[in-house]
């Protein structure tokens, strides 16, 4: 029986794993897979013993806390500490897509052993509601921590990407905890599971996307850069592409957001569209059938089995790697405020512009990129206010050429929130006042 119970899972589980190794090109072989399946086993067991230590000093057992802090808070930190191990000792580093795809193929063989514990006391409907909806939800969360944790080994150390590491981590346990907060319910509150899905998946394409913006481990290394500092090159670039476009009055071509899946898949996205809405009209039409043809299955879990999750299928065949990179790479909200800043080391002073501030600093483009040392003095005037005396530090050089110049990316010797804070003020101040004036 309990391998009965297990196979939907298993169809469930390389269903999905065989959609996105086409979706990635990858073809990892069996030593990766087979490393990572034991890495997981490893991760359950972690997820296990933090679970009994937080059942031994929590006492109380509400679902609250079942769904928020027994269940879904180790499970995620087990996933993190074992998919970082993973990546570390198999070298898997080298583009951000290479951490998506391991990081679902781990999620996949998370779910599936965590299935095997379940399978053992669960019966066919139960069980089949966990393999249509758990096993996606590892796989979701096990692909946002993959992208997380090689964005965090592949950024500048003085940048603090452990805050990104972080941020990946909550996003991942928030699903995870209103996942559990639906299921621990009693089956009263599955509808919160259809919401929990389709918003991780969401997120997952988006980190898919932004894989597909970013450029290899070892062209960073080529360039002596990492990824989170071209981020803000890369910024700095749009905003003069826009500038040269918005003068010289040229057209760009309009670039859709999502690019057309394939016919195929259109084709299979609509079979399963329709597999939905015919079982959730069955479902309207004649509820008291349901019971006599599927004996012992709940309503709500008639709903996720053969309602939400032929749709959530539809959804995943028809816009998986369908958000379009260059939308994201060249769409930029038209917003004119642009930074004078006077800057001055020992050997060289200049005065320039910035288009664009964070906590790790900023780009700027700059004639004699070579000649600026190291320690800088900067004076900023933003909308008519002068901010003095910002310490920093070049840390990169862009040569340039002939026709574009060079500039360098300096680091802010201590944050100066006074600074990014009014920036920022100044900056949603005129995009409402473009969404107002219909400049856009």
């Amino acid at each position: 029986m309990t391998l009965l119970n297990m196979l939907p899972g298993l169809l469930v589980a390389f269903s999905f794993y065989g959609f996105y190794r086409n979706l990635f090109s990858e073809s990892p072989g069996y030593r990766l897979p087979g490393i990572a399946f034991f890495f997981s086993l490893s991760s359950v067991g972690l997820a296990i013993l933090l679970e009994m230590f937080l059942s031994a000093i929590i006492i109380n057992e509400s679902v609250t806390i079942q769904a928020f802090l027994l269940s879904s808070l180790p499970e995620e930190i087990a996933k993190l500490v074992f998919i970082y191990i993973y990546f570390k000792i198999n070298r898997i580093e080298h583009a951000l897509s290479e951490g998506i795809f391991y990081g679902i193929l781990f999620g996949l063989f998370f779910g599936l052993i965590e299935n095997l514990f379940y399978a053992i006391d669960l019966g066919l409907w139960p069980m089949l509601v966990r393999s249509t909806t758990a096993l996606p939800l590892h796989m979701i969360t096990g692909g946002i921590l993959g992208a997380f944790v090689l964005i965090y080994e592949n950024s500048n150390k003085e940048n603090f990407p452990i805050l990104e590491l972080i941020r990946g981590f909550l996003i991942c346990y928030f699903i995870h905890a209103f996942y559990n907060f639906g299921v621990f319910n009693s089956g009263n509150m599955l509808y919160i599971l259809p919401i929990v899905l389709v918003a991780g998946f969401i997120i997952l394409e988006y980190e898919i996307m932004i894989s597909r913006n970013t450029l290899p481990k070892e062209v960073m290394d080529i360039i002596g850069i990492k990824w989170d500092d071209y981020k803000i090159v890369h910024r700095f670039k749009q905003y003069l592409d826009w500038m040269d476009v918005d003068q010289e009055k040229f057209i760009f071509r309009e670039v859709a957001i999502l690019q057309k899946p394939t016919r195929i898949v259109i084709i299979m996205s609509s079979l399963f569209l329709v597999l939905g809405l015919s079982t959730l009209s069955y479902l309207i039409l004649s509820p008291e059938m349901i019971t006599k043809t599927f004996p012992g299955i709940q309503f709500p879990e008639y709903v996720s089995i053969f309602v939400f999750y032929p749709i959530f299928i539809s959804l995943v065949l028809g816009f998986s790697g369908t958000l379009n990179p260059e939308y994201f790479r060249n769409k930029i909200i038209r917003v004119p405020v642009f930074i004078s800043l006077h800057i001055r080391s020992k050997e060289y002073e200049e005065t320039t512009v910035v288009f664009y501030i964070s906590r790790k600093g900023f780009y700027i483009p700059i004639l004699n990129p070579s000649v600026i040392g190291d320690d800088v003095t900067m004076e900023f005037w933003i909308a008519g206010r002068v901010i003095q005396n910002v310490k920093g530090k070049v840390f990169w050089r862009d040569m340039g050429d002939d026709e574009n110049g060079g500039g360098v990316l300096v680091r802010f010797s201590e944050i100066p929130f006074q600074l990014i804070f009014f920036w920022k003020y100044v900056l949603y101040r005129q995009r409402i006042k473009n969404i107002v004036s219909g400049n856009r």
